[in-house]
């Protein structure tokens, strides 16, 4: 990368602007870059996929067709429908990368004077150094990122000036893209995978609805992807009790399904708000011994696989029915890693790879499960649909009801969506009221 200084001030007319944003695991994004084979440059899409090289501070451009080209190098990666370029592509031919906007304005922090969008640390957060840390603490902290842990971790770290207190400060900034380049070479051996925190909010001071405003604003609706939130400073907030119960219980509550983890900091043990944040689910599951973490993923990775076929099976039967991501095959694979360096004794490598894997899976088997629930709802409410429709067409055989012009208009209409072609479940529940109504209208018309 370069920022570079022009001889002379250029006013575009317009320009893309470059924005802040959390990457979520497939989501599809546009190049526009120069292929040896094109002279006027061209438009690709491609999905974004776990993390890359160097430092897992890029991420993946992944497509089924051919790889994106040297062409592409150095082209803006946008998010579509809105145009912003959240990235750089980087490519040596034979695969692509994205460098995100946050990780090169954490290398050329110049840059973040044309950045839009909201940054993912607090002012608290980003303004920390590593003096006078508690360096063991931080390193916990770390780990945790790393994926060691409950999903919801209460932290307690004392008077914000506090050693313990400045430590998680730095763990959360370390995570951070944005700050993490400016840090790790202060502190090369504490190094979380950037982008690992995804919002941190200091809620000293602060209302319940500003913090849950906060969180809204970066994280977004509708995502399952795995996220992580920091919240410190709860009970220093205007009404901890009031934030924990309506802004951090829900989440919590939810965090299973939301592809959610919670680090909550808290000043002082003695805090009301302390014990209801260490009732929140997710707060109590310490992890099991290694190989039955990864026999227990194995599991989770086979019903994931059995929930996609059905769902490439079952899905064309139906309209309207969302894309689940495939990601069997790839989970599939990290666990095949992990399996591979714990045989080589290298538990180190696989403790910290295993939370992430581990959530990776859960998410995305908690997304198939509900995807193959809704195909299950369809298939059922289907079901139903051809039994009443065949109960009717046999009380109308049964009452002399036949070469009845609108009978058998409305039959076949009814018929030919349950039967013939994906089915709209709903365009083919009112075809059979219609039926329905057909025939008790001509039967209660002869009594």
């Amino acid at each position: 990368m370069a920022l570079l200084k022009l001889a002379e001030p250029f006013r575009a007319a317009e320009s893309a602007p470059l924005r802040r944003k959390i990457t979520v695991d497939d989501q599809i994004v546009d190049v526009y870059g120069f292929a040896e084979t094109s002279d006027s440059g061209s438009w690709t899409s491609a999905t974004l996929a776990d993390t890359g090289v160097p430092g897992s501070e890029w991420l993946r451009l992944h497509r089924d067709a051919e790889p994106i080209t040297r062409g592409f190098s150095g082209a803006p990666v946008l998010e579509p429908p809105s145009g912003d370029v959240i990235g750089m592509a980087v490519s040596n031919g034979h695969q692509a990368w994205m460098i995100p906007v946050e990780t090169m304005a954490g290398h050329l922090p110049a840059l973040s004077r044309w950045l839009t969008g909201t940054p993912a640390l607090d002012d608290t957060f980003a303004t920390v150094t590593h003096d006078g840390v508690d360096l063991t603490f931080t390193r916990e902290v770390v780990a945790w990122f790393a994926g060691a842990g409950s999903p919801v971790w209460v932290v307690i770290t004392g008077d914000a000036r506090s050693p313990r207190a400045r430590a998680f400060r730095l763990g959360v900034a370390l995570a951070d893209r944005e700050r993490a380049p400016r840090l790790s070479a202060l502190l090369p051996d504490l190094r979380p995978r950037p982008g690992s925190v995804h919002v941190a909010v200091d809620a000293a001071g602060k209302t319940s609805d500003q913090v849950g405003g906060r969180i809204a604003e970066r994280i977004g609706p509708g995502s399952t992807a795995l996220r992580t939130i920091v919240v410190d400073g709860i009970d220093e907030a205007i009404d901890p009790d009031h934030l924990v119960r309506t802004v951090i219980a829900p989440l919590a509550t939810s965090a299973g399904v939301l592809g959610l983890r919670l680090v909550l900091g808290f000043r002082h043990e003695a805090s009301p708000a302390v014990t209801v944040a260490r009732s929140l689910p997710g707060t109590a599951h310490p992890p099991g011994p290694l190989d039955d973490r990864i026999k227990a993923m194995a599991e989770l990775v086979d019903e994931l696989a059995a929930i996609e076929e059905h769902h490439q099976v079952m899905a064309p039967r139906f309209t309207g029915v969302p894309r689940l991501a495939l990601k069997a095959r790839r989970l599939g694979g990290a666990l095949t890693q992990l399996r591979t360096h714990r045989t080589a004794g290298d538990a180190t490598w696989v403790a910290r790879k295993l939370g992430d894997c581990e959530r990776s899976i859960t998410v995305a088997v908690e997304a198939g499960r509900r995807g193959r629930a809704g195909i299950d709802h369809l298939v059922s409410r289907r079901a139903e649909l051809r039994a009443r429709l065949a109960a009717y067409a046999e009380m109308a055989r049964d009452h002399d009801l036949v070469e009845d012009a609108a009978l058998d208009t409305a039959y076949g209409r009814a018929y030919r969506l349950l039967f013939e072609g994906p089915c709209d479940i709903e365009e083919a529940g009112r075809a059979v009221d219609a039926y329905i109504a057909v025939v008790r209208g001509r039967i209660e018309g002869r009594g």
